[in-house]
């Protein structure tokens, strides 16, 4: 007769005890701290000029998440080889060095993390958007976050 422990490990319903998927030492660490990067004003229409200010030196890569709808717009990113028809902003080395980035928020596009080949406008959906800086985007690393709200109806 198997013994209940060997039964379970042949069923493979025994899981080693790795970490908790919900511990906070796994989650990405993004900081709120507006001397290392602040997004200016905090309510935007499609006339104004977002105004990002960030301490320098800083990180490489900058990117803007819309959460409603899940999608993230990358400004500034070390450029793939392979990409084709989307461009950063300006190149990391340059951005590491420049303490203001300046959007006009009806004309900002950004390349979308989908893989579109294709700059697309940001600012289009109302709600919450998140500016987000760090060496690297797409990882574990995190970074500095700040938030404004757009309101296509702003005047």
């Amino acid at each position: 007769m198997l013994r209940p422990v060997l039964l379970v490990m042949l069923l493979g319903l025994f899981v080693p005890a790795l970490g908790n998927a919900e511990d906070d030492s796994l989650k990405t660490e993004w900081r709120v701290d507006e001397t290392k990067l602040s997004c200016t004003p905090k309510r935007l229409g499609p006339t104004d000029t977002l105004t990002i200010r960030m301490a320098v030196p800083h990180f490489k890569e900058l990117a803007v998440n819309y959460p409603r709808l899940r999608r993230w717009w990358f400004l500034v990113y070390l450029r793939d080889a392979g990409s084709s028809g989307s461009k950063p902003l300006m190149p990391s080395s340059e951005f590491v060095k420049t303490p203001v980035v300046m959007l006009k928020v009806g004309e900002a596009r950004g390349t979308l993390w989908e893989g579109k080949t294709k700059d697309e406008l940001i600012f289009v959906e109302p709600g919450m958007y998140s500016i987000f800086l760090s060496d690297i985007l797409e990882s574990e690393v995190g970074g500095y976050t700040c938030t404004v709200e757009y309101m296509p109806n702003k005047k």
